[in-house]
């Protein structure tokens, strides 16, 4: 893959890609693609003053411009470097792999695994993964006892959908075991586990539940019965001063409003001596 850029000379500006299938001639290393095999002793007499590339920096835009492979951009450099030819086999393979970094843009497409997306994942942003390794992920599928029978249930607030796409993979395709995914928040996270590309029954051996939902209707669930009995027992008690208001107006009894005096509580005297030793 060969990369341009829209505006020739301007640094930084958008650029247009092109993707194609590599070669094996573009596979092997630079080194035998350019026949380099000569070298030199040492680098004592190599200087870093910028004067050893004769080509001029609108030379090397026009080239990218018009060369289609990036192998011929590199060779066009190493003919025009006046001192690359006596540096040591080190330095020249330095000097060629910096080259392919700035000339060079391969892209290669891989079947997802878990253990993949784990480095990719931690790799980009550990903490949107809880900064799980893949170390940490084995151990806890190992732990876990997670097989193709049985029922799982696992909680986790945010790892891209990681965990519960391990588990799955562990549980294997056509198998009995099914894995309640508990989640916080409304949309459960599965950029992983949609990656996987699992089949169909086994992703739906996957049931993801709102953990707030399911203690929403646990607590609110109760309510109604409780303040169904509590208005019960406000009418029986209602009902029972009723019955009794009524008895002591049938019998003539009068209340009285004043309250009983209790019996004054007893005084306690504390005499308190003390003795004088003379």
């Amino acid at each position: 893959m060969c990369v341009k850029e829209s505006k020739a000379g301007k640094r930084g500006a958008q650029r247009q890609h092109s993707l194609e299938l590599c070669t094996e001639n573009e596979l092997r290393s630079i080194r035998d693609v350019l026949n380099i095999s000569s070298s030199g002793a040492d680098n004592r007499d190599i200087s870093d003053n910028g004067e050893a590339q004769s080509l001029k920096s609108s030379d090397i835009e026009q080239m990218r411009e018009e060369c289609n492979e990036s192998s011929k951009i590199i060779e066009k450099l190493v003919e025009n470097s006046k001192t690359f030819h006596t540096r040591t086999e080190y330095s020249q393979d330095k000097y060629l792999l910096k080259k392919e970094k700035k000339y060079f843009e391969f892209v290669q497409i891989r079947q997802p695994t878990i253990r993949l997306m784990a480095d990719i994942f931690h790799r980009q942003d550990p903490d949107k993964i809880m900064g799980i390794r893949v170390d940490t992920l084995s151990q806890i599928i190992s732990y876990s006892g997670i097989s193709g029978f049985g029922n799982y249930m696992l909680y986790e607030s945010g790892t891209n959908g990681l965990l519960p796409a391990a588990m799955l993979n562990s549980m294997g395709a056509g198998t009995e075991a099914t894995l309640v995914h508990m989640h916080p928040g409304n949309v459960p996270q599965k950029q992983a586990l949609l990656a996987l590309k699992l089949p169909l029954e086994q992703q739906q051996r996957c049931i993801s539940v709102n953990l707030y939902s399911v203690l929403r209707e646990f607590y609110q669930g109760d309510k109604p019965e409780a303040t169904n009995s509590a208005d019960d027992e406000e009418k029986v008690e209602a009902v029972t001063e009723a019955e009794v208001t009524a008895e002591e107006q049938s019998e003539g009894f009068e209340p009285s409003s004043k309250k009983v005096k209790l019996d004054e509580s007893p005084k306690f005297e504390i005499f308190l001596s003390i003795d004088t030793v003379g």
